[in-house]
């Protein structure tokens, strides 16, 4: 009876085994917090029309694209596990999230030691940089989810081929500012 029993015990285990691994597995919810701006890292279009990390020291301002990297932190998960979960179909995962509420950007530039405000020169995904407009507003409440993905490119020509460091400012509705500069580059016409 023993041996019958540890027997019916040991399929029902490999049967439930089965059928619990071979499901997906159901959503883990995600928050994290941007702690820090890690850098402004420069793209340019290649020839394949492909964003690709520039590996020249100059560019012509129209293939130019300006990257920004955040730092996130995880503040807060949440694994929704249960049996009954596992084993019926679930609604499709949110993807990760953050808290932040980006508020505004500034770009600036340093020409002989004196700061200029240029953020009307440039545009973000592809929409010029404008409060007024309701489109770049959209834009700017759809940092929300993970990875961040934010695209600034100039829209004005330089007048005259320069070495160019823009000084890239965001911020938030806390009262944050995250601010960092690009690598020197030499911008073309």
């Amino acid at each position: 009876m023993n041996a019958k029993f540890l027997l019916l015990v040991i399929i029902v285990g490999i049967v439930w085994i089965d059928i619990s691994c071979s499901k997906p597995q159901p959503c883990r919810s995600s928050r994290y917090r941007i702690d820090s701006l890690k850098s402004i890292q420069l793209f340019k279009i290649s020839s394949t029309n492909e964003l690709v990390q520039l590996d020249k020291d100059s560019v012509k301002f129209d293939s130019l694209f300006f990257i920004p990297s955040f730092e996130e932190i995880l503040i807060a998960s949440s694994n929704k596990f249960s049996l009954i979960a596992s084993a019926s179909a679930t609604s499709p995962c949110e993807p990760p999230y953050t808290n932040w509420k980006l508020d505004s950007i500034k770009i600036f530039t340093l020409v002989n030691n004196v700061k200029t405000d240029v953020t009307d020169h440039f545009s973000l995904n592809q929409i010029k940089i404008d409060y007024s407009d309701q489109n770049f507003l959209n834009v700017l409440s759809n940092t929300r989810y993970l990875p961040i993905h934010m695209e600034f490119k100039l829209i004005t020509p330089p007048t005259k081929r320069d070495t160019f460091q823009f000084d890239f400012q965001f911020f938030d509705k806390e009262g944050h500012m995250f601010e960092k500069m690009n690598n020197p580059i030499v911008i073309l016409p």
